[in-house]
C-alpha cells in the first residue's frame, strides 16, 4: 500500500534539517533515505543500506563533437557554451558558476577504431566559471575528436 503526503503551498522557514523516510509494507518503522541539513548538506542512503553518507553531484556535463565547426553538442546539464580554441584544444563553460575550483573533471574521447584519441584537463585551467580540455593522439599531438565527453563534481 503506498501512501502520498502533500506538502502544504505555504511552508515554514525550516531550521533544523529536512528527512525524507519511507516505510515498507509490513514493517512498523519508517527508513530514512536522505537527509538535507541546515547548512544545505546533502546525504543519502546507498540503495539495499541503511547508512546515510554525504551526497556529491555532478555539477556540469557535456558531450560533444569537437571535429566539426560549429561543435556539435550532443547533450550537456549546466554548460553554456564549448568554446573552440583551436586544434584538439577546447574550454567548457558553466551556466552556473561553481562555488570553488576544488572539483574533480572527468574527460573521455572517443573516436574513429582506427584513430585513438586521449583526452585530460589542461593544467592549471580549472576556474569557476570554464575548464579547458585538450585532446591528443597517439601521436601525442593535439587532435580534434569527434565523440567528447566532459563531467565535473563537487
Amino acid at each position: 500500500m503506498s501512501k502520498t503526503s502533500r506538502i502544504p503551498d505555504k511552508c515554514c522557514l525550516l531550521t533544523k534539517q529536512v528527512e525524507f523516510s519511507t516505510t515498507a509494507d509490513g514493517a512498523s518503522s519508517p527508513t530514512e533515505r536522505f537527509r538535507i541539513n541546515n547548512a544545505g548538506s546533502f546525504s543519502a542512503v546507498i540503495p539495499s543500506g541503511s547508512t546515510l553518507f554525504p551526497a556529491f553531484f555532478c555539477r556540469a556535463w557535456v558531450a560533444f563533437n569537437g571535429a566539426v565547426s560549429p561543435i556539435s553538442v550532443f547533450g550537456n546539464g549546466n554548460v553554456s557554451s564549448i568554446t573552440d580554441n583551436g586544434l584538439g584544444d577546447y574550454t567548457v563553460n558553466f551556466s552556473t558558476a561553481l562555488p570553488d575550483s576544488n572539483y574533480s573533471c572527468n574527460v573521455t574521447a572517443g573516436d574513429t577504431p582506427t584513430y585513438n584519441r586521449l583526452a585530460h584537463v589542461h593544467r592549471g585551467s580549472r576556474s569557476t566559471s570554464s575548464i579547458k580540455v585538450v585532446v591528443v593522439n597517439n601521436a601525442f599531438a593535439l587532435a580534434d575528436c569527434n565523440d567528447l565527453n566532459v563531467s565535473v563534481f563537487r
